[in-house]
């Protein structure tokens, strides 16, 4: 395309801003019968097909507006083929743009990945403003089914591509599987180890606790620091250590037995002071403490008492 800009001769001055324009560039437009782009008008959108090792497709445009807007009533297919004993991988571009569905599963306008060649599971439908995960096929063949409703769509659509990759073997798979087995099952014996040699510690700990002997130490004044004009107290005393219960070496006897003494018992000397009162204090030793028998106490010993005469009457 070319484009060629002319203005008025020179001296003569305008005041016209000028233009500015802008190109695109646009897939080509092959003739309506061709079998790789969907397009409007083009009669085997229902029968594409993308062969080789990889290609890209797209969702149509419309040809008479000038945004990349999807045409509303489209329905396209295709049939993607990679070369034998390889399988396809789909992905998407991040510009995933298509009418969202409110309230059920893509029912609207979608797009929907199918495995195999005549149609076969659904890898998925997918619609809204999320670019789907990358899909897999499990042979050389896989379906892309692009359908919008009759409303006029304001949505960019969709770009996709696919390329050929190795089919995954069933030994790799057996390895895989294998490795991952042997790796869990090492990894368990070793928690297994681990907490084998905790517990065996805790119990060593608990062991050692209950059978050590505290250790009693004694502290002198001379370890205290001294200072000049300080009293000086006492150390406390050290620590006692747990009470533990002197345990007889002999055990008791049975009942209904008297044991033997083996030396007989020793009775009290006799008492070696005479019974006799203690005798007088100086000064003391005329005085008889005590009467002769038959005699009373001097103390009972009184005067003879007179008779008086009766009293006389007034």
């Amino acid at each position: 395309m070319w484009v060629k800009f002319h203005s008025s001769p020179s001296g003569v001055q305008t005041w016209l801003r000028g233009f500015k324009a802008r190109f695109d560039v646009l897939e080509l437009r092959t003739s309506p019968g061709a079998k790789e782009i969907c397009f409007p008008g083009n009669i085997n959108n229902n029968n594409l097909e993308l062969t080789g090792s990889s290609g890209t497709l797209q969702s149509p445009t419309e040809k008479d507006r000038s945004v990349n807007y999807y045409p509303g009533d489209s329905s396209c297919d295709w049939l993607i083929t990679v070369p034998d004993g390889k399988i396809v991988k789909l992905f998407f571009d991040q510009s995933f743009e298509l009418e969202p569905s409110y309230g059920s599963t893509c029912t609207a306008d979608y797009v929907e990945v199918l495995d195999g060649k005549n149609n076969g599971e659904s890898k998925g439908r997918y619609c809204g403003f999320t670019t789907p995960d990358d899909i897999h096929s499990s042979g050389r063949y896989m379906w892309v089914r692009f359908r919008s409703d009759s409303m006029n769509s304001y949505y960019n659509g969709f770009k996709a591509t696919f390329v050929a990759v190795d089919k995954p073997s069933s030994d790799m798979l057996a390895i895989a599987v294998v490795s991952s087995g042997t790796v869990f099952i090492v990894l368990v014996c070793c928690i297994v180890c681990i907490v084998r040699y905790k517990r065996k510690k805790q119990l060593s700990s608990a062991a050692g606790t209950t059978m050590q002997m505290p250790m009693l130490t004694t502290t002198t004044p001379a370890s205290y620091p001294t200072q000049p004009g300080a009293i000086q107290y006492p150390p406390p005393p050290p620590p006692q250590g747990p009470y533990q219960p002197v345990i007889n070496p002999y055990p008791p006897p049975q009942v209904g037995y008297a044991p033997v003494p083996t030396n007989p018992p020793v009775p009290p000397p006799e008492y070696p002071y005479p019974m006799q009162p203690p005798p007088p204090y100086p000064g003391e030793e005329a005085v008889p403490q005590y009467p002769p028998p038959g005699q009373p106490y001097a103390w009972q010993q009184s005067a003879p008492v007179k008779a008086s005469a009766p009293p006389q009457s007034p």
